[in-house]
């Protein structure tokens, strides 16, 4: 049995923050157009933060398209740290036999801030999920 617990990265990330959710995957140029709510929203909780609404987030050809193609640098320090949180992630992952997965980024633009996070493992590997690939 494992127990896998995490930060809730959207956690204080109000409108001024972008949010991409990376696939890697070509096809996932941008997400499908949100559905029409059924209901007026519930007003937020001021204690959670205010998290994007999903129709928010950008994937893979949004994030292209806002950084023009080209890579985020880190400060060598904040590479090795992210290196090695990835290599113990994604080491949990494959002894666990989950191989598909997404990686989240939410960025700030004007305070330079990243926030990441390996997300969607926990979704069983379906034939749906082959196929996105």
């Amino acid at each position: 049995r494992t127990i896998i617990i995490m930060r809730n990265l959207l956690n204080g990330i109000t409108d001024d923050w972008q949010i991409f959710d990376i696939k890697g995957a070509a096809h996932r140029n941008m997400p499908p157009p949100a559905a029409p709510p059924a209901a007026a929203p519930a007003a937020p909780d001021p204690e959670a933060g205010l998290a994007p609404s999903p129709s928010a987030v950008k994937w893979d050809g949004g994030f292209v398209e806002t950084f023009g193609a080209l890579p985020k640098v880190l400060k060598p320090v904040d590479h090795e740290a992210l290196e090695l949180a990835l290599k113990c992630d994604l080491h949990v992952l494959r002894e666990l036999g989950l191989v598909d997965y997404s990686l989240l980024m939410a960025f700030h633009p004007k305070a330079k801030r990243i926030r990441l996070a390996i997300i969607d493992f926990l979704q069983p590997y379906t034939l749906n999920k082959q196929l996105e690939s």
